[in-house]
């Protein structure tokens, strides 16, 4: 991890909004002076949020370093692009273009008329996962409301931390709450199946999706008409066995009646 060393925050960055800050790091929209533009600083401090692998966060930045770059060099249009990376004392930061737009979570939540928007246009969220599928095959894991950007039309990526190849073995399988399947232990690709599904689910539920950030025990999904669903349930169950079969099905069974 050879990056360029700092005492403090480098002098050229003017930190406008910190997104979120605990132990194992933050996220902040910043200026960027040398380059004139709005950016996105991810800081990883060194031993936080330790598995029981030994990988910590910072080493989870740095995959996802090393990653956006290969990314980037595919000429993706749909996630951030890497700018730079250097060390704050014990902090890893990694400095990434700034996707404006909201995020799926905001738009949920606040019941916003993007939500029809989202619904109309969610096969493209789909073709992206299957491109990024595709990419060296890899499973995004965390996929959740919180991590997808939808703006003028279009989706975008903004977290690749969890991301691993398939079918190899980790040491923890995770996600967000409501968007993975605790009583599955594969390591393969539906599991992106079933957490753009329960996305899907709670567009269609904002009120269910308010709940579900509000209580902390097991909460059940009542659209009774969304789990009848052929796709949905497949999904649910982790049915498909690729891509192809599955985007077959969404078009089959949702994208028509949407």
């Amino acid at each position: 991890m050879n990056f360029t060393s700092y005492f403090t925050i480098p002098k050229h960055f003017k930190i406008l909004n910190m997104i979120r800050k605990s132990s194992k790091g933050g996220v902040f929209i910043a200026w960027d002076e040398n380059i004139n533009k709005l950016v996105l600083l991810k800081e990883a401090t060194k031993n936080a949020q330790m598995t029981l692998s030994g990988r910590d966060s910072v080493l989870s930045l740095y995959e996802e370093i090393n990653l956006l770059k290969g990314m980037n060099r595919e000429g993706y249009s749909f996630i951030p692009k890497y700018i730079n990376a250097f060390w704050v004392n014990n902090s890893l930061f990694l400095e990434e273009s700034y996707i404006p737009g909201k995020t799926l979570d905001e738009i949920i939540r606040n019941d916003l008329k993007e939500r029809k928007q989202v619904m109309s246009n969610f096969k493209n969220i789909l073709l992206i996962i299957h491109k990024l599928h595709k990419f060296d095959d890899y499973i995004i894991h965390d996929i959740s409301p919180a991590n997808i950007i939808f703006y003028n039309k279009r989706f975008y990526l903004i977290d690749f931390e969890s991301f691993s190849k398939s079918e190899v073995k980790v040491s923890t399988l995770y996600g967000t709450r409501g968007f993975f399947d605790n009583d599955y232990d594969m390591n393969d690709q539906t599991i992106d199946y079933f957490a753009l599904a329960r996305v899907y689910y709670f567009l269609r539920n904002a009120k269910e999706y308010r709940q579900l950030s509000e209580k902390r025990q097991s909460f059940q999904l009542t659209d009774s008409e969304i789990q009848k669903n052929l796709w949905f349930k497949k999904c649910m169950n982790h049915s498909y066995k690729n891509d192809e079969d599955w985007l077959v099905g969404y078009e089959k069974y949702v994208g028509i009646k949407q």
